[in-house]
């Protein structure tokens, strides 16, 4: 049974320590982001070892031909990282130790962090940290899809097609019949 979920989920090869569940681009609106825009991504982690950290060392984007989409970086804070098969919910600092800064700058810290064994991470704006292609090269709206490579120690790279995530509200109607006022008549 698969989760009906907006975003791409895919696990790591070749020991499948790394499990990346519903990551998509997070939808801002209909026009979607314009060339040298900051696109923040939404994304949850599990690591499935009961016994060892899974390390995230670097996390690239792309276009479906293999062009550089930006730089991938760390913004936001403190990762929200958590152990047990739950939701996230225990702070970073309660957790293993992050290798990623408590506060990167607004620039962002490099796209890398610890996650401790069989725990997880949520990576989204308004839940700590969150990971964001920075400066854009080309604009990207619903429908399109940026290509992500994440890095994890100990297996190999992945790459997954990132999906336009979904509003949360649908769009206001527009009326198909135009207002006459007063004036008009």
């Amino acid at each position: 049974m698969v989760a009906a979920v907006p975003g791409n989920e895919a696990n790591s090869r070749p020991h499948g320590q790394a499990a990346l569940r519903n990551v998509q681009i997070r939808y801002n609106s209909p026009e979607g982001y314009p060339a040298g825009a900051t696109v923040p991504l939404s994304l949850y982690i599990a690591n499935n070892s009961q016994a060892q950290p899974l390390v995230l060392r670097d996390v690239t984007a792309g276009t479906k031909t293999g062009a550089p989409l930006g730089a991938v970086v760390l913004l936001g804070g403190a990762p929200d990282i958590g152990t047990g098969p739950a939701e996230p919910s225990v702070p970073a600092e309660e957790s293993a130790p992050a290798e990623a800064p408590e506060s990167p700058s607004a620039a962002g810290a490099p796209a890398s962090l610890t996650i401790p064994p069989n725990g997880h991470a949520r990576l989204a704006a308004g839940h700590g940290a969150y990971l964001a292609i920075m400066q854009v090269t080309q604009p990207l709206r619903p429908g399109s899809r940026a290509y992500v490579t994440f890095s994890f120690d100990g297996e190999q790279p992945l790459t997954i097609a990132v999906p336009f995530g979904l509003p949360l509200s649908p769009a206001p109607r527009v009326s198909a019949v135009p207002s006459v006022t007063a004036g008009q008549l």
